[in-house]
């Protein structure tokens, strides 16, 4: 090691020269993993990317990575070739070698929907074993309430040093929008609970985030900080969904009415979108919280069932159109389009889509989907749904569904769709891309979340 990251002060690495000579171990769990790789490797660093599945690590190196943003993967493939970004499955060779070691794994949740810590404190645990007096730990992903507090104590056990005075510990999560905005312009918290860890981190950070990073001088304020954010989110989307539904009912266009709302004086009202909050392991997480501390959080739980009865509301959106189409859910063609996250980003499908996939596949439909931005390849879950081109997907389709809002569905044309469908068709508007009037002018049948204005 080349000297003491929690000593670590601004001038020291004021350059990318100065950068250059120490190196950070990303301990990954892809996307967030990749990502800050490549943020350090950009800003100077040398970067392990560590990953612990021994075939991933491999693909990084061989340049086979999936990756959302295009130029940024180009940009990682450039940075491995010339081994500013070195993959490896070897933690302790890494850690031992690096002043900052950066843990992005998330904290599972098991199928009961509860967070369970094993992985992350097991990874702690062999991380304090190839420590070097004076390195920097980061713990880059989304922690339960006191959840650090106890990896603290691990690291400290089982690496003989003391947090605050031999080794530095940070908490600093990195919230991955899926919006427009560029990640290293997004706002980002540091946490710590001593001035080293803090400065020293935020020292860290500040080359990769030169804006709105803010410190905080208590990791469990933190912590609970960004799981409350989460619950607004969540809280935000269960009213809309439960909105849209009640327009659906009562023949009232939402869109239009949030329109109104937001026109008013502290207005703020959204309409729901298949895309995903990213809010769901947060809020898996602080009702686990909730539970320990016998602290029942009712209106978040309430939210958490709200937004999960989507997929299901979609579905009897489709059957309710195809039933005035004369048509009935077994053996209708149904076709997906865009299942990325967000618009014209390469983003794998959330879970939402997953569970509407499996609805289909009971329901006896005959599933299609397309996405501009995927392959076969790069879907192997539903390989033998993916078609090559639009037309194949929508050809003698009984219903269009619009999962995600890019730009090559903004401009579908209803005339040319007239012609590939299998009319009277119906299209399921999840991202309000069409004009419903327009839509049923043609002769579809349309449906839409709180579009209550169809008319057959």
């Amino acid at each position: 090691m080349s000297s003491s990251a929690l000593q670590i002060k601004p001038e020291d690495i004021s350059t990318h020269e100065k950068r250059g000579k120490y190196t950070i171990s990303v301990i990954d769990d892809g996307l967030t993993g990749i990502l800050h790789a490549y943020f350090f490797a950009e800003a100077g660093f040398k970067v392990f990317c560590v990953e612990l599945e021994q075939t991933l690590a491999d693909r990084i190196m061989k340049g086979v990575m999936f990756f959302p943003e295009p130029n940024i993967e180009k940009a990682v493939k450039n940075h491995v070739k010339s081994s500013h970004i070195i993959a490896t499955h070897d933690v302790k060779t890494a850690v031992s070698q690096s002043e900052v070691i950066m843990i992005t794994i998330p904290v599972k949740v098991d199928e009961k929907k509860r967070p369970d810590y094993t992985q992350i404190k097991n990874l702690c645990k062999q991380v304090a074993t190839c420590l070097q007096q004076g390195a920097l730990v980061i713990i880059a992903t989304t922690m339960g309430i006191g959840s650090t507090e106890e990896v603290i104590k691990i690291i400290e056990d089982a690496s003989g040093f003391k947090v605050g005075s031999d080794i530095g510990l940070a908490y600093s999560p990195c919230i991955i929008s899926l919006s427009a905005t560029p990640v290293e312009t997004q706002a980002r918290i540091v946490a710590a609970d001593d001035e080293l860890s803090l400065n020293s981190s935020a020292t860290i950070l500040e080359t990769i985030t030169p804006k709105n990073l803010r410190k905080v001088r208590n990791i469990k304020t933190a912590e609970a900080a960004l799981l409350f954010k989460a619950a607004q989110k969540n809280m935000e989307s269960a009213l809309n969904n439960e909105l849209a539904a009640f327009c659906e009912k009562a023949k009232i266009d939402l869109l239009e009415a949030s329109e109104i709302v937001n026109s008013l004086r502290h207005g703020k009202l959204a309409i729901p979108t298949f895309s995903d909050t990213g809010t769901q392991k947060g809020i898996s997480i602080l009702l686990g919280d909730s539970e320990n501390l016998d602290a029942p959080l009712r209106l978040t739980r309430a939210s958490q069932s709200i937004n999960s009865e989507l997929a299901r509301r979609t579905i009897n959106l489709v059957k309710d159109a195809l039933h005035n189409s004369n048509k009935t859910m077994r053996r209708a063609r149904v076709t997906l389009l865009g299942i990325a996250q967000a618009p014209d980003r390469k983003i794998l499908p959330n879970r939402k889509v997953n569970e509407l996939v499996k609805i289909m596949e009971k329901r006896g439909i005959r599933l299609g989907i397309y996405d501009p931005y995927f392959t076969k390849d790069d879907l192997p879950d539903f390989q033998k749904y993916v078609k090559k081109t639009l037309n194949e997907a929508l050809e003698g389709s009984d219903c269009a569904i619009i999962l995600t809002a890019h730009t090559q569905f903004r401009r579908l044309d209803l005339k040319k769709l007239k012609i590939l469908m299998r009319m009277p068709a119906t299209i399921v508007d999840l991202e309000a891309v069409f004009d419903p009037r327009k839509v049923e002018k043609e002769g579809f049948i349309y449906r839409g979340l709180g579009r209550g204005v169809w008319t057959r």
